[in-house]
């Protein structure tokens, strides 16, 4: 039994520093791979002339985006400041398709 808890517990210091040094480079593996992630961001439709009214008669008020980065630049990402802010060109009273896309959203750099 003695030799069993000698097995274990020498040397401890040197292997809780080997544990950690283990967790350190996994993390660093892990946030360097790229990663597909599934979120749903709010549409807030604004007027080409005046970008602070904003047309509230919308079809829907969110769309599911598929987001791709690598891991810690999907972790600095604040998720709660994403929004689609496509402009509407000023014209007549009626219904009119928007296309969103990539640009409407502004994402930082390194995330598509």
């Amino acid at each position: 039994m003695k030799q069993f808890l000698r097995l274990i517990f020498g040397n401890f210091s040197l292997k809780l520093f080997a544990l950690v040094f283990a967790l350190f480079l996994w993390s660093v593996a892990v946030l360097d791979r790229s990663y597909q992630v599934e979120i749903s961001v709010p549409v807030r439709v604004v007027e080409k002339g005046n970008p602070e009214r904003v047309i509230s008669d919308i079809d829907f008020s969110s769309v599911g985006v598929t987001l791709t980065g690598r891991g810690k630049e999907l972790l600095r990402l604040n998720r709660q400041s994403l929004e689609f802010r496509p402009v509407i060109p000023e014209g007549k009273f009626g219904s009119r398709q928007v296309r969103l896309n990539s640009a409407d959203l502004k994402l930082p750099s390194g995330i598509m």
